[in-house]
């Protein structure tokens, strides 16, 4: 399918997806990948103790005397090699590989065994011990990483976009259907058993053609060190892809259920992305037709490319708010700028109700945010004091603080003196001086600006905090969509009491108080 343009709402969910992405291949590196490869080394330790065990007995300064190595088990070594074998075969009869459960079957029936044959079997049940290990951590590890990424999907659609329909949750029968699938010939499980089966006759040849040459203990166990460490790659790998099957099946399944018809291909550009994610980079496909390995990913082994949805016109977005279902399949407006962990306590855990978390965030951030329109119209002394200059301020160059201040005189009165921009460490010096405290001029267009410019506008005032002019130039002013902005940005930025006064083309709207100690202060003039 032909590329398309990229929506601004668009980008917002690539940048999620790519976030997101990277975050869980930090999290596989530092810890499935490192319990895997504790796994590996605690199976090759074991193999090399059993490979030292037989050199004990039978080596000699010429090397192993192959005569000694072929000699049966006496008849009590056998029958606790016997009862040991026996009761690991049970273990594993409805599982794994049906190479490695054939001969493991082969060499327990056998009435006869060599003490090469010994250490084959020890081999094979190791092999067979690592993989159930692997198998039941990746498969944690998978199911966390698709909820992960379907709650994340189905929050970030949601806040830019409105959900469709109630959440659905994942349900374990949803996922082990999931992770059965045999997307590329073989699931995850099938693979760890295959590739650790191919790894134990490897390795068991190794030996026994050892043992054959004559070769030192040393060799041998460098052979085999060398050999799984081989494996261990092959694991590491089979992590990476698999963990990328399953975030795009949980991707894919968000976009679904969020009522969606199309994803976006997202190749990681650098220099070792493949030609083939490179060629898809950016292309868009209905979302009924997905099929990994061919327009969805991975495109192979180790493949890092992601999806995110597409809304090819579909959508016109709410200002402020988004859409949800409550508890009884009722739309909802719930503030655009709602947490992940909330949502996702409200919605999928059901930790909470929708009003219970208004009560404790809505409320809660409006407590501590106050009106106090009322107080500075009351206190107010307009045109008292007078407005001066710092030495070395251009007028040129700073027309709209100017107007600002003679607002601000005109209305409410006091001293006001403009001060000289400056740029230190990388942040601007506050606008101007109103009475003791400090004070800036911050212009916005839309409601959700207004977040943007108070985190700026605090760093700026921090020094001496008083207060920021918001000047809302847009055309039409949703005031309670503003206030929810305002509020709760000031409650994750501010450090301490602070005062919002809002304009619109000249005209007192409101002032606002973001009261620390939630106590009423006159108006910092």
């Amino acid at each position: 399918m032909a590329k398309t343009k990229v929506t601004p709402t668009e980008k917002y969910w690539k940048k999620r997806q790519e976030e997101l992405e990277k975050k869980w291949d930090k999290k596989s590196r530092a810890e499935i990948e490192q319990e895997l490869k504790a796994y590996y080394e605690q199976s090759l330790a074991h193999i090399e103790k059993d490979i030292s065990v037989l050199y004990q007995r039978f080596a000699t300064d010429n090397g192993m005397d192959m005569a000694a190595a072929q000699q049966l088990l006496t008849g009590k070594e056998y029958r606790v090699w016997r009862m040991d074998l026996d009761e690991y075969v049970k273990e594993i009869n409805a599982t794994g590989s049906s190479e490695l459960q054939r001969e493991l079957n082969t060499l327990a029936m056998r009435s006869r065994i060599t003490r090469l044959d010994a250490l084959r079997a020890g081999t094979l049940k190791e092999m067979a011990r690592l993989s159930e290990k692997s198998e039941a951590a990746l498969k944690e590890f998978l199911k966390s990483g698709y909820e992960d990424f379907y709650y994340h999907g189905l929050y970030e659609i949601g806040k830019k976009r409105g959900l469709q329909g109630a959440v659905s949750l994942v349900d374990g029968e949803k996922l082990e259907r999931i992770l059965r699938v045999p997307w590329s010939g073989k699931n995850y499980s099938k693979r760890i058993w295959s590739n650790n089966a191919k790894l134990a006759k490897v390795i068991q040849q190794n030996i026994i053609a050892a043992a054959h040459r004559g070769v030192s203990v040393q060799e041998m166990t460098r052979d085999v060190r060398q050999r799984m460490g081989v494996g261990t790659k092959e694991a590491v790998r089979l992590v990476r892809t698999e963990l990328n099957y399953v975030q795009n099946q949980a991707a894919l399944h968000s976009i679904k259920d969020a009522g969606m018809k199309f994803y976006r291909f997202i190749a990681t550009l650098d220099k070792r992305t493949s030609t083939i994610c490179q060629a898809h980079d950016g292309d868009v496909f209905p979302v009924e037709e997905a099929m990994p390995g061919k327009n969805m990913p991975p495109m192979h082994p180790h493949c890092r490319s992601v999806i995110s949805g597409c809304l090819k016109g579909e959508y016109k977005p709410q200002n402020g708010t988004r859409i949800a279902r409550d508890e009884n399949g009722k739309n909802v407006f719930v503030p655009a700028s709602m947490k992940y962990d909330d949502w996702r306590a409200v919605y999928v855990d059901k930790k909470l109700t929708l009003e219970e978390w208004k009560e404790k965030n809505i409320n809660g951030l409006a407590s501590l945010t106050v009106n106090v329109t009322k107080d500075y119209l009351k206190q107010a002394k307009p045109r008292e004091g007078e407005i001066t200059y710092e030495d070395g301020y251009s007028r040129s160059e700073h027309k709209a603080e100017i107007d600002a201040a003679e607002w601000l005189h005109k209305t409410f009165g006091g001293d006001i003196m403009l001060l000289q921009e400056v740029n230190e460490d990388k942040k601007k010096t506050p606008d101007l001086l109103w009475g003791e405290a400090f004070w800036d001029l911050k212009t916005l267009s839309t409601e959700k600006a207004a977040d943007t410019a108070i985190r700026y506008g605090l760093k700026q005032i921090e020094a001496n905090p008083g207060g920021l002019l918001l000047d809302f130039v847009g055309e039409h002013l949703d005031l309670k969509a503003l206030t929810s902005v305002i509020s709760q940005r000031l409650r994750r930025s501010a450090k301490s009491s602070v005062d919002i006064i809002v304009v619109s083309k000249g005209k007192f709207i409101t002032a606002l108080r973001y009261d620390i100690k939630n106590k009423r202060k006159p108006p910092r003039q």
